[in-house]
């Protein structure tokens, strides 16, 4: 006679004790015995009670031993060292299991408001400038994984439409392409954001130096206004103290113009509509020479058009709306490294 195969017993660990409850009422099942976990049987009060029973009530008896012993064996075979301690003195299924329920009653109660806490924490993560999508996508796996140890049900879809929807400005079209190309279920999370990457290598070659020094120099720059004024910027969040020369003209610039300057310390323009991404809670003012003062509205990075169509890139570009001139700063590229040449 072949020897039966039994199942394996699930291990209860203290951070998945609901899963771990859900597995044993089904190997319970499978062996018949879970009924007599949840409702129990009653014992005789004593020997001579027993003595007293109908035959049939006896051989029923037997048989409510016999299944309660299979059942509170499976349940110790399915705990740690520690946890059995506490089980140990049971001398029933039902009473074993009760133990376990109220032993892990405070877990669970903690496991739940963690995880109302990382829900929030998962509608509101959004990647920032500073992070690149390899950095971004482990933060929010970890913020997924938790989640899921904590019992939250959360599948790959659902996580990959968050990723989406929560990267910087700069990919927007990439996410419409992906959207629109891409059926999310038929793909894994490493996928997307393998695909997120090529896409973003692809988009930093055009903020190499060789490209921008090109950028620069087909850029379109009318002959610098004489006019100028020293301007002093007063810090608040990333906007640092700094000295800029920047034109208060009464015409109004084109958008496409950019003035090179060799006084002001920072790149700057007035239109929001250039900016691939911005970070808008960096703020600060501008402060001129005749006392008039300008607000910052933001820092970021931003798009030129060159005489052939051709799009480029310049990070670290002040938002600053009541600015007359787009400037670019000679300084903050001699900074980055770049040579130039008046």
């Amino acid at each position: 006679m072949a020897n039966m195969v039994q199942p394996n017993i699930p291990k209860l660990m203290t951070t998945n004790y609901g899963n771990w409850s859900i597995q044993m009422k089904v190997l319970l099942g499978s062996y018949d015995n879970w009924d007599i976990v949840e409702s129990g049987f009653i014992e005789p009060a004593d020997a001579a009670a027993e003595v007293a029973l109908p035959n049939a009530e006896k051989t029923a008896l037997k048989e409510s031993r016999k299944k309660d012993k299979k059942a509170l064996y499976t349940i110790f075979q399915g705990v740690d060292e520690s946890t059995f301690e506490k089980i140990s003195v049971a001398k029933m299924a039902k009473e074993a299991w009760e133990i376990l329920q109220k032993s892990f009653q405070g877990v669970e109660k903690v496991k739940k408001v963690r995880l109302q806490v990382l829900r929030g924490e998962f509608e509101n993560i959004k990647m920032k400038a500073s992070e690149n999508i390899g950095e971004y996508a482990t933060l929010l796996k970890t913020v997924t994984n938790e989640m899921k140890t904590n019992g939250e049900s959360l599948d790959d879809v659902r996580v990959m439409e968050k990723l989406l929807r929560s990267l910087t400005r700069k990919f927007d079209y990439v996410v419409t392409s992906i959207e629109e190309s891409k059926d999310l279920s038929t793909i894994s999370i490493d996928d997307l954001v393998g695909s997120l990457q090529a896409h973003e290598q692809r988009m930093n070659q055009y903020d190499d130096t060789s490209h921008l020094e090109k950028a620069f120099y087909e850029c379109r720059s009318p002959k610098v206004e004489k006019m100028s004024h020293f301007a002093a910027a007063k810090e608040d969040k990333d906007v640092g103290t700094a000295m800029f020369l920047t034109y208060k003209g009464d015409e109004e610039s084109k958008k496409n113009v950019w003035y090179l300057d060799s006084g002001t310390s920072n790149h700057m323009t007035s239109h929001k509509d250039l900016f691939m991404e911005i970070d808008e809670t960096i703020s600060g003012e501008v402060t001129f020479g005749d006392s008039s003062k300008i607000p910052v509205k933001g820092k970021g990075t931003i798009t030129i058009v060159l005489k052939n169509g051709e799009k480029k890139f310049i990070n670290d570009v002040y938002h600053i709306p009541a600015l007359k001139s787009n400037i670019i700063s000679l300084g903050q590229l001699v900074e980055k490294g770049y040579y130039i040449q008046m």
